[in-house]
C-alpha cells in the first residue's frame, strides 16, 4: 500500500473516532437543549458513557493503531522487497557493463596483437626473352610486400623451376596434400641461398627478389615454387612459407634494332 492510502485511512480512522466521540456527546445536548419525549435516564445515560468511555471507544481506538500498524510494516516489507528488487537490478546492470567492457578490452588487445604480427604479401612475376641457342632467359621475380609493422627478414629462399616441353602429353598426379596437379617431367632446377644473410623487408616497403635462368627453348610451360623460410625480428624460430605459380611461355621481344621478333608486348 503506498502513502496515499495510509494518508486516506488515518484520517478515516481520525474521522471515526470523532464521530464516536460527537455521539458521546450528543445525548447530554439533547437532554439540555431540546427534551424528547422519552429522556434518557441518568442511570442509562451514565451506563452508556461508561461503556463508550472504557469499551468501545478503546477498541475502536485499538483496533485502529492495529491495523494502522500493520499497514506500515506491510509498506515497509513492501519498500523492502522493491529496494532488493532495484539492488538486483542495479547490480545486473553493472555486471553486464562489466562484460561488455572486459570484451571490448579483449577487442583492443587483439587488435593491438595483431598489429605486430608480420603481414608481408608474396607474389611471383616471370618473363621470357630468347630463344638464344635452344634456350630461353627466364626471369623470375619474387615480389614482398610488406604491409605490417615490423620488419619481415628472410633467412632462406629455394626457387623450383620445372619446364613442361611441347609435345608432351599432360599428366596429372596426386600431390601429397590431396590436391591434383600438373605432372611436369621435363627439366627441373632448383636454386637456393646459401643462408649466410638475412634479407630484410622494411615495413610498407615492396621488395623485389630476382632470379634468372635458362629453360629448353621447346619449353611452352613453366612451373615456379619458391619455398621461404622467414625470420621475423625480436621474435624466437623462424616460419616457413611458399608461393607457387604456373606461366605460359610467351616470348618477350630483345634489344631495340636487333630484328628481334616481338611475340608479346611488354
Amino acid at each position: 500500500m503506498d502513502r496515499r492510502r495510509l494518508a486516506a485511512f488515518a484520517i478515516g480512522t481520525s474521522l471515526m473516532i470523532i464521530a464516536i466521540v460527537a455521539l458521546w456527546r450528543l445525548p447530554a445536548l439533547v437532554t439540555l437543549d431540546a427534551p424528547s419525549e422519552k429522556p434518557i435516564s441518568n442511570s442509562g445515560f451514565e451506563l452508556f458513557k461508561l461503556v463508550l468511555d472504557k469499551g468501545v471507544l478503546a477498541l475502536l481506538v485499538g483496533a485502529a493503531t492495529f491495523l494502522f500498524t500493520r499497514l506500515v510494516e506491510r509498506h515497509k516489507a513492501a519498500l523492502a522487497v522493491q529496494n532488493e528488487l532495484l539492488r538486483e537490478a542495479r547490480e545486473e546492470t553493472a555486471e553486464e557493463k562489466r562484460r561488455h567492457r572486459e570484451q571490448l578490452d579483449k577487442i583492443a588487445e587483439e587488435e593491438r596483437e595483431r598489429s605486430f604480427v608480420p603481414r608481408t604479401q608474396f607474389d611471383l612475376e616471370c618473363r621470357f626473352y630468347g630463344p638464344e641457342k635452344d634456350k630461353i632467359i627466364a626471369d623470375i621475380r619474387l615480389i614482398g610486400e610488406n604491409k605490417g609493422r615490423t620488419i619481415r627478414g628472410i633467412k632462406k629462399m629455394t626457387y623450383r623451376v620445372a619446364a613442361f616441353l611441347e609435345g608432351e602429353e599432360p599428366e596429372l598426379y596426386e600431390a601429397r596434400d590431396g590436391l591434383r596437379r600438373l605432372a611436369i617431367r621435363g627439366e627441373r632446377q632448383k636454386w637456393s641461398t646459401h643462408g649466410h644473410f638475412t634479407y630484410s623487408i622494411e615495413p610498407g616497403i615492396r621488395q623485389i627478389f630476382p632470379l634468372t635462368t635458362l629453360v629448353d627453348a621447346r619449353a611452352i610451360y613453366v612451373s615456379v615454387k619458391v619455398e621461404l623460410e622467414t625470420h621475423d625480428y625480436g621474435e624466437v624460430g623462424a616460419t616457413w612459407q611458399s608461393e607457387e605459380r604456373f606461366f605460359p611461355v610467351v616470348i618477350h621481344s630483345g634489344p631495340i634494332g636487333l630484328g628481334r621478333r616481338v611475340d608479346a608486348p611488354h
